[in-house]
């Protein structure tokens, strides 16, 4: 009886864990597929100090897809840190669905970055270190249509992994590298310390404790190297759908087999993306 009542308990448990899991999944694709999301992204490119035009001409600096938008819709002035984007006459662009020739555009560092639409186009202004960028989207992107789902493998509650916070106090400022090839400078409020196969790891967070969450970046932190490297953005995105990276035991030997495992399971990719 005793066994018995054990065995329902511990099925429950899992049942718990599946269900947070599959929600967790769920939220995910609506966040993939939101206004937001990445199947949406259309393009995006990179701004020179100065004036660059855009429009679907291929004389253009930024060239928007073709059948989405005219030929010359105006340009993005760089200048002194500050973007602003003037239309061309009779293009209709608009922000918060009023008409504008000119705007000032705010980056996504500043919070409630500017965003302006022609169509089913869309754009706002990204700031990486020291680069601009136009981020396009298109609402009617192939992929939102076309996206199935992304392939998951078999929930494990073994892998569910209990760790404890250790503050920094205050919090210490760490260099993440991005695929742009840049380093952003984030604030880490913290490690979480878990142990593994008779191992104790601490993983560095990033972020800031008023978040809803917070981040950490496995590969990097336990062998030391990014996972994809290239000359180009474009490169470096290729290799993240294309390929998988080194098993991180083989660049630190210290490191335990089943954390490869946890590494793989975490950077699987789908890619139809």
């Amino acid at each position: 009886m005793l066994g018995l009542q054990f065995l329902t308990a511990h099925q429950r448990a899992d049942a718990k864990y599946l269900h947070e899991i599959q929600t967790w999944q769920q939220q995910r694709l609506t966040s993939l597929k939101s206004s937001t999301g990445w199947l949406n992204l259309a393009g995006l490119f990179w701004l020179q100090a100065g004036e660059n035009t855009a429009g679907a001409d291929s004389a253009n600096m930024i060239i928007f897809p073709k059948n989405k938008a005219p030929d010359f819709i105006g340009a993005f002035f760089l200048q002194d840190s500050v973007v602003t984007f003037r239309a061309q006459p009779r293009i209709n662009v608009t922000h918060n669905d009023s008409l504008i020739s000119s705007m000032v555009m705010r980056n996504d560092t500043e919070g409630n970055p500017t965003r302006l639409a022609l169509g089913t186009l869309s754009w706002t202004i990204i700031k990486r270190g020291e680069k601009y960028g136009v981020r396009l989207r298109d609402d009617e992107h192939p992929l939102l249509k076309q996206f199935a789902g992304i392939e998951a493998f078999p929930v494990d509650s073994t892998w569910r992994l209990a760790a404890k916070f250790e503050a920094n106090n205050p919090p210490r400022i760490i260099a993440v590298p991005t695929v742009l090839n840049t380093i952003n400078e984030e604030p880490s409020p913290g490690a979480f310390v878990f142990d593994l196969a008779g191992k104790t790891y601490r993983l560095d967070a990033t972020g800031k404790m008023t978040d809803k969450e917070l981040f950490v970046i496995v590969y990097e932190m336990a062998v030391g190297n990014r996972p994809f490297w290239g000359e180009s953005p474009a490169t470096i995105s290729n290799r993240i759908l294309s390929q998988m990276p080194i098993l991180a035991s083989e660049l630190n030997p210290q490191m335990s087999p089943a954390l490869d495992a946890v590494l793989v399971h975490a950077m699987a990719k789908d890619k139809r993306l």
